[in-house]
């Protein structure tokens, strides 16, 4: 009877990515909260076609995060990062695509059902 080895509780990343809030200039990424003591969860965002990565930092009581001042009809691969006091989770990954930027609508708010 081989002892199962243990779970690794300690470095849990963040699970179930979700986009939502898209516009052309920027969107909210939630996730449900890693297990352990998370301190700080990191953000790392970058247009899928390449480009300077960007991240946000914010508590590890926090599930979300607006990302903003971004690029119109744009790709954004995201990652999230659980941070523990000595080390960082594996990411938790997923990407959005934000709107088209309309003349004028500054809120540039997607319009998929329209037309």
């Amino acid at each position: 009877g081989r002892e199962p080895d243990p779970q690794p509780t300690s470095m849990e990343p963040p699970r179930d990515l979700v986009t939502s809030e898209i516009t052309a200039r920027t969107f909210r990424v939630r996730w449900t909260h890693a297990s352990g003591q998370v301190e700080k969860y990191r953000v790392v965002y970058y247009p899928a076609s390449g480009g300077q990565p960007e991240e946000k930092v914010v508590q590890g009581t926090e599930n979300s995060v607006e990302l903003n001042y971004l690029n119109s009809l744009t790709e954004y691969q995201v990652a999230v990062f659980a941070v523990y006091r000595s080390s960082a989770s594996e990411a938790l990954r997923g990407s959005a695509t934000t709107c088209k930027f309309i003349f004028g609508d500054d809120t540039g708010e997607c319009c998929w059902e329209c037309g």
